[in-house]
């Protein structure tokens, strides 16, 4: 694979078959397999409304850039305080977020994104404001911000707005959103 020596011996302690594959076949193989996981990726993300405004080969660059984290029922994607350092779009399933009372606050389905709060520059905004729970099985694509920086530089201040947007549309009195209720001029103060 790598055009080295081996690194081990293997001895076999009974009969048995060996498959063999050249380093060239598997290469190939696995860059087959990485190419069409971005190209799934990149699909995905073109259904992401935050994304919208991104051309076809910002989502490209950013799909090689992901990496997809499968959860369990109840397995935590990201637990308040730790640090932020990373931006979460759902791929599969739901999440739930709580503020460690374990009642739900929010609940995030395909499409949502989470984790906006990795792109501020302030300090306060660098650590998890919530834990991110899987309600059944769960795939997420995750983005580091280092990634998201280096692929697009200034969007982060559009997701900053977009997240405070979520956190503000939220906001309810007796089951009615407020937020909404505002003129759009006094939505963008």
């Amino acid at each position: 694979l790598y055009n080295s020596p081996r690194a081990a011996t293997v001895l076999c302690e009974e009969d048995g078959a060996v498959w063999a594959l050249e380093r060239k076949a598997f290469r190939y193989v696995m860059q087959q397999m990485g190419n069409q996981a971005a190209l799934t990726a990149e699909s995905f993300l073109k259904t992401v409304p935050m994304l919208s405004p991104l051309t076809d080969e910002q989502l490209s660059a950013l799909a090689a850039k992901m990496e997809e984290v499968a959860c369990s029922d109840g397995e935590y994607v990201v637990e308040m305080g730790a640090k932020a350092d990373a931006l979460f779009f759902v791929k599969e399933g739901e999440l739930a977020c709580h503020t460690g009372d374990h009642e739900d606050k929010i609940r995030l389905k395909q499409g949502s994104v989470f984790g906006e709060s990795c792109l501020e520059d302030t300090a306060e905004d660098m650590t998890r404001k919530a834990n991110v729970v899987a309600v059944g099985n769960v795939k997420v694509l995750k983005l580091t911000r280092a990634a998201f920086i280096e692929q697009l530089g200034d969007l982060s201040e559009v997701v900053a707005d977009n997240f405070k947007r979520k956190v503000l549309n939220g906001m309810m009195i007796d089951g009615t959103p407020i937020f909404n209720k505002l003129p759009v001029e006094d939505q963008a103060k």
